[in-house]
């Protein structure tokens, strides 16, 4: 398959926001495997094509590598492909990968000293306390893609507010808007008939959802799929316990994505 260039053929060919494979997974505590595939550009006027798979190295700066400095430390990662939209068939400089901290990725100048000038943000990555890349599993060929944690992240410790309060998810999700996500909630209920219940940030709806406590100081273990919105570029939900004496721990155990 041709990838990108500047005949009108080449040009239409994919639709609007068109992806297939480039699957993301991670291969070891500093690479990441991405496996073949083609998508339109972030702009919807080129297309990359990535013919072979391609190992994403945060040791390496450029091409298949981070865009600028060293693997950080609890740091989440944009996942691009990247092409030179003048290269028609790849043959100079051919479409690889790169990872950024950036929504707008550094992007590297090619073997012929012309620079890549397009690409597709295709998945995220996220990096623990020790500077290496957190296991997680990429599910998903189109547009569509989840994300499930290999362990779960905590994203509230013994929440206890009787008025709406923010859980927030930058340490587990993507900065994304209407960002669906997997929490597992331990809801420990003051008596029988307690509630923890949630709704995205900026909500004043009362009527929302939640988990109801069964059995008075019984921790209750539930999974649930829920919302989050974001303020100032930071995934939140709310959540709201019905009793100060009730003790709400919330895991993320994984995201969706749309790519």
């Amino acid at each position: 398959m041709a990838a990108q260039g500047s005949n009108d053929f080449i040009a239409s060919k994919f639709a609007k926001n068109f992806i297939e494979g480039l699957a993301v997974s991670v291969a070891s505590t500093t690479t990441l495997s991405v496996a073949v595939g083609s998508c339109r550009d972030s702009t919807n006027d080129q297309n990359i094509d990535l013919p072979v798979a391609k190992t994403l190295n945060f040791g390496v700066v450029g091409l298949n590598g981070i865009d600028t400095g060293v693997i950080g430390a609890s740091k989440l990662y944009y996942v691009f492909a990247i092409a030179d939209s003048l290269d028609t068939e790849g043959l100079e400089n051919p479409a690889g990968v790169i990872a950024s901290l950036s929504a707008t990725p550094v992007l590297p100048i090619g073997s012929t000293g012309r620079p890549y000038d397009i690409y597709r943000r295709i998945g995220w990555a996220r990096t623990g306390a020790g500077s290496t890349l957190l296991t997680m599993y990429q599910s998903g060929n189109g547009n569509i893609r989840q994300y499930t944690y290999d362990t779960m992240i905590a994203v509230l410790a013994s929440g206890t507010s009787q008025t709406l309060a923010a859980i927030d998810l930058s340490v587990a999700c993507p900065p994304l808007d209407n960002l669906n996500w997997q929490a597992h909630v331990e809801f420990t209920p003051a008596t029988a008939g307690d509630t923890v219940k949630f709704t995205p940030f900026g909500s004043t709806a009362t009527l929302i959802q939640g988990i109801s406590g069964v059995v008075a100081a019984v921790k209750q273990t539930e999974q649930v799929r829920l919302l989050a919105k974001l303020d100032a570029g930071v995934p939140k939900t709310l959540y709201i316990n019905s009793a100060a004496v009730c003790d709400s721990d919330i895991w993320c155990s994984g995201f969706q994505d749309v790519v």
